[in-house]
């Protein structure tokens, strides 16, 4: 690639990167339907012949906003065990975990998750696709144990999903590092170390 291609590269890279931001800060103040054209390229500073070079609608940059969260976190899922053959969870460390390193580097797009009804059922498509990283990478080949691998995925992308939800949900009190741990903790849990305790009748 010669300089001037390196350049023109970079500068769409820098114009996209403007436009998606500026439609995510637009749907933290009002809902998608109503946010124009014209309010993303004003906000991103680029004029709407840039716009319509990349994109036919307003739809379309939210799908690549989209697109590349999803590209993002199964990129940060898979970096534990990325070139490895395999993956020993009592040897998993807290610095090897990166998707709550991935949540916060998307955190407003995080955070219209769970407010926004334009991507209310996006959440429906993080936790699928934590399961298909879970089956297709980490179970398929496990040992017979009776256990419904298919549930048992559904299972655990569930419950990390629901991690992320409540680490939003809170504001993003802790750090990216503790909720890795957190993870790991529970995922190292034993059946028989956890109690229920019944209510009163």
């Amino acid at each position: 690639m010669n300089s001037f291609s390196e350049t023109t590269d970079r500068r769409v890279k820098k114009s996209k990167k403007a436009m998606q931001q500026s439609l995510l800060e637009w749907m933290e103040e009002k809902d998608f339907a109503s946010i124009t054209v014209t309010n993303v390229v004003e906000r991103a500073d680029v004029n709407r012949g840039t716009f319509y070079k990349h994109y036919d609608y307003k739809e379309q940059l939210l799908e690549e906003i989209m697109d590349g969260v999803t590209d993002d976190l199964k990129e940060a899922f898979r970096k534990p065990y990325k070139n490895k053959a395999t993956l020993e969870l009592p040897k998993l460390t807290v610095s090897s975990v990166k998707i709550f390193e991935h949540v916060l580097k998307h955190r407003c797009f995080y955070t219209l998750v769970l407010t926004s009804n334009t991507l209310a059922g996006f959440q429906h498509k993080l936790a699928s696709v934590l399961q298909e990283l879970i089956l297709g990478d980490l179970l398929h080949e496990a040992e017979d144990d009776g256990i419904d691998r298919a549930l048992q995925a559904g299972y655990h992308s569930h419950a990390i999903f629901g991690m992320i939800v409540e680490w939003v949900r809170g504001g993003f009190e802790h750090q990216p590092d503790y909720m890795s741990e957190q993870l790991l903790l529970i995922l190292r849990s034993r059946p028989a170390d956890i109690v229920f305790k019944a209510g009163s009748p």
